[in-house]
């Protein structure tokens, strides 16, 4: 028995293997393009968002789409440093109160965590820029 593979499948395969190289090349070079793309766009987010603000410009109307600068309000959670404020602050605040004195271990685990994470919550305040893409545009990209 002879194991030898036919001719038409050897250059079938071989078709096959340059496609798939050619296809991982292509990828590798458009990921390192993608790489120069995206700290060139963090480098103009940072030069643009300023602007737009001290201009007081919200939207900006683009030919695929929409730029808005937007601002928004998140918690700042308690990290290492003042997660031991808050506790200090805490202790020296509401420790000789009588509710606390008087509340059971869970009552007041409750009044020491309400106090640090819900009465005494922190919030920044953050601008940023979303790019909308239009209709049209999402649809073009849907025929490549």
């Amino acid at each position: 028995m002879s194991s030898a593979i036919p001719e038409n499948e050897v250059n079938e395969v071989s078709q096959k293997v340059k496609e798939y190289a050619e296809i991982s090349k292509i990828i590798k070079m458009t990921q390192e393009k993608l790489k120069v793309l995206n700290k060139k766009k963090k480098e103009l987010y940072k030069e643009v968002l300023p602007k737009l603000e001290t201009t007081n410009i919200t939207k900006c109307n683009l030919a695929f789409g929409t730029i808005k600068v937007v601002q928004s309000k998140r918690k700042i959670m308690p990290n290492r440093v003042t997660i031991k404020e808050k506790y200090l602050s805490f202790f020296n605040n509401r420790f000789l109160d009588e509710d606390f004195i008087l509340a059971s271990p869970e009552q007041k685990a409750q009044i020491l965590y309400d106090y640090i994470y819900v009465d005494n919550i922190e919030f920044k305040n953050q601008t940023s820029m979303t790019l909308t893409y239009s209709k049209d545009f999402k649809n073009s990209l849907k025929n490549l």
